[in-house]
């Protein structure tokens, strides 16, 4: 009997949102939340911004969207769905920005990473 191997390769990113997130329901029933992320990367001594297109599906996305403004900092983990056009589908996000855009420097920890995103504790993150 032959057996099928599967492989999830895991993108593990820390950018900034180049857009402001959007929000749709779609005729299905599902909810997709869509932004992208810029990430600078040095090849030999130059510097390059590669571009993700990132995805958050379900509720979870609903209630972050609001918050995925262009220009804030992001941490995102999740799964590389396309190689070649660098697509995640999101499984964790941090936003590393300041809640009070006036503060002087992002907290370490704005969100700890022992504990797993959830609606009851997402109202932390604005």
């Amino acid at each position: 009997m032959d057996k099928a191997i599967f492989c999830k390769l895991q993108a593990n990113l820390l950018g900034h949102i180049g857009a402001d997130a959007e929000f749709k329901d779609t005729s299905g029933g599902y909810q997709i939340t869509n932004f992208s992320v810029a990430a600078n990367i040095r090849e030999g001594k130059e510097d390059k911004t590669l571009w993700f297109r990132c995805t958050i599906w379900g509720k979870r996305g609903e209630k972050l969207a609001p918050a995925l403004k262009k220009g804030k900092l992001v941490y995102v983990s999740g799964s590389l769905t396309n190689i070649k056009d660098l697509e995640i589908n999101v499984d964790d996000i941090k936003i590393l920005t300041p809640k009070d855009p006036t503060a002087q420097s992002a907290p370490t920890e704005p969100y700890p990473s022992h504990e797993p995103l959830t609606t009851q504790n997402m109202d932390d993150l604005f």
